[in-house]
């Protein structure tokens, strides 16, 4: 039964001053609206997918709008604000080149979070969500992550927006724009989730960070970042990490850029200046041209800050933090999909043009694909040349070598970052690594146009966490993928109450989901019937350690 239209609970909370256009005096109430009289805001009253209601506030302010002279600036928190905040619905989507056909807004002013909650009063885990999107795509909209399903279990949900392509992370290696603003955002909202969300039924003290892809890089560098500490309490890391190989080029990207739309490139501030002053759509639609091959990249990376008199959200390559046991020693979830990125190479095999570069060019567009594009040119050749050798000895790459493309593609861009953590955090700290390969009917894949999916693919474990229509429909309880999804969701729960998945299972049952050790690492194969098992691809991803071993100042 839905409860009263018209809600009123006490509560005090510290939220957010925003612009006018979602403060108001007067607003109609519907019925499956929520207001609290003392924290002055509006929601709205939602139902999860068996059926129980749920409260939903989107579109908080956390920060300033970062727009003028804040572009390219550290976020700013807003302070307190006065009259009623219309929390009802979703608002803008940061810049970006993506979510064209869901006819959203976007605009600079994009900085909000969304709280979801079945209860007000209690003191439930809190999951805080980051997405992903190579730190250039994404939202936190509940039209994309719809979190009905996670709502089944007591917990809070938060997710929200940050900066992304070079309004995050725009970076001229001076004082002038330091880099990493898009993660410096989410340090800010991790702290507004600290201070308020005992408001919305949340204990502070229980705070989970999870991200995917990007999200999962983001969240396994604030476990690194001395910004982040004591800012939550578990990780749950969904394909990706920040121990991956990838060598950001922040700084040569924001060259040009400010080439390509008329900007000087010779002098720091100026330069600046002059991006400051371009409308945001001229600056999306310049760095849209760099994408024109469709492939997965890192473009935008995380940039290792040296010192302005800023604070610094990281200085120093994560590998070596991990390494050294210079990290926040938290319990970890982390794993990948069966095949990741393998639709990269079935992509390549039906673009003639692709296929015809990776044959006769491999040592020139392996390393810009693969994330290698060192200055060293040498060193890149020859790696170049050992993975040419490793995955394809003398064939051709073709229809006949598809899954060794596929197998490159995966290992480059997820698998060995996601590796090299399990390796290196695992030293200090208990991981729970798992591989997830349940292949339902629907897929993220560039393969689902070709019919049945193909592959377990990178974003295919997004619709086992929210209602997310850009892959799948939303499951009912007859559909098979309805169980796996409940299984997955029910884990999750399971960490973030207690930092074990594993809830009242016995450790004699067989799929006991066993933490690696340094002694002992052990893989988690989420499926219909789940196993623990050694890990996988260890001949390949031995490899990738030989070459790219951790350097200090990588």
């Amino acid at each position: 039964m839905k409860l009263l239209a018209y809600f009123i609970f006490k509560i005090s909370i510290a939220l957010i001053l925003f612009s006018s256009s979602i403060l108001c005096e007067d607003i109609s109430l519907a019925d499956d609206d929520i207001k609290s009289a003392d924290l002055q805001i509006i929601g709205k009253i939602l139902t999860t997918e068996e059926g129980k209601d749920f409260f939903a506030f989107r579109g908080i302010p956390y920060a300033k709008p970062p727009i003028g002279e804040r572009r390219f600036k550290d976020p700013e928190p807003y302070g307190e604000w006065e009259g009623l905040l219309d929390a009802r619905k979703d608002r803008n989507l940061c810049p970006q080149n993506m979510y064209n056909e869901f006819n959203l807004t976007m605009s600079e002013d994009c900085l909000t979070l969304n709280v979801y909650t079945k209860s007000l009063e209690d003191n439930k885990p809190v999951l805080v969500y980051i997405h992903g999107g190579g730190f250039k795509y994404g939202t936190g909209n509940s039209l994309i992550y719809n979190p009905k399903y996670l709502l089944d279990e007591d917990i809070v949900f938060v997710i929200f927006n940050y900066r992304l392509g070079p309004f995050g992370f725009l970076s001229t290696d001076s004082k002038e724009a330091t880099g990493n603003f898009g993660f410096k955002d989410q340090v800010l909202v991790l702290k507004w989730v600290r201070d308020n969300i005992k408001g919305f039924g949340g204990n502070p003290d229980l705070i989970t960070l999870i991200g995917h892809s990007a999200g999962a890089i983001s969240a396994t560098l604030h476990m690194a970042s001395p910004m982040s500490k004591n800012l939550f309490h578990r990780v749950i890391a969904l394909s990706a990490s920040s121990t991956h190989h990838w060598k950001g080029q922040n700084s040569h990207l924001t060259q040009t850029l400010a080439e390509s739309v008329n900007c000087p490139v010779n002098d720091s501030k100026e330069l600046v200046e002059c991006l400051r002053k371009k409308p945001w759509e001229d600056i999306i639609e310049a760095c849209s041209k760099w994408d024109e091959n469709g492939l997965a990249d890192l473009e935008w990376n995380v940039e290792l800050e040296k010192d302005f008199g800023q604070e610094q959200f990281i200085n120093e390559n994560p590998s070596v933090l991990y390494r050294n046991g210079n990290f926040f020693k938290i319990p970890v979830i982390i794993g990948t999909t069966r095949d990741e990125f393998a639709d990269q190479g079935h992509k390549i095999i039906l673009d003639t043009y692709l296929l015809n570069e990776f044959n006769e060019n491999f040592n020139k567009v392996a390393p810009n694909c693969l994330g290698y594009n060192y200055s060293d040119v040498e060193e890149s050749k020859t790696i170049s040349e050992r993975l040419r050798d490793f995955y394809f000895k003398d064939q051709r790459i073709g229809v006949v070598t598809e899954t060794n493309l596929s197998n490159l593609f995966s290992d480059a861009l997820i698998n060995h970052g996601v590796h090299r953590f399990v390796q290196l955090a695992s030293q200090h700290i208990d991981v729970y690594f798992y591989r997830f390969d349940y292949k339902g009917r629907y897929t993220c894949s560039y393969s689902k146009s070709y019919g049945e999916p193909f592959y377990v693919y990178h974003g295919d474990i997004l619709f086992y966490l929210f209602v997310y229509p850009y892959c799948a429909p939303e499951f009912k309880k007859e559909d098979p993928e309805y169980l796996v999804m409940k299984k997955f969701i029910k884990f999750l729960k399971n960490f973030a109450q207690s930092g074990n998945p594993n809830g009242d299972k016995s450790k004699d049952d067989e799929s006991y989901w066993t933490p690696s050790t340094k002694e002992n690492i052990k893989t988690y194969y989420i499926n219909e019937i789940s196993k623990v098992d050694e890990p996988p691809y260890q001949d390949r991803l031995t490899l990738w350690d030989e070459l790219f071993p951790i350097k200090e100042n990588n």
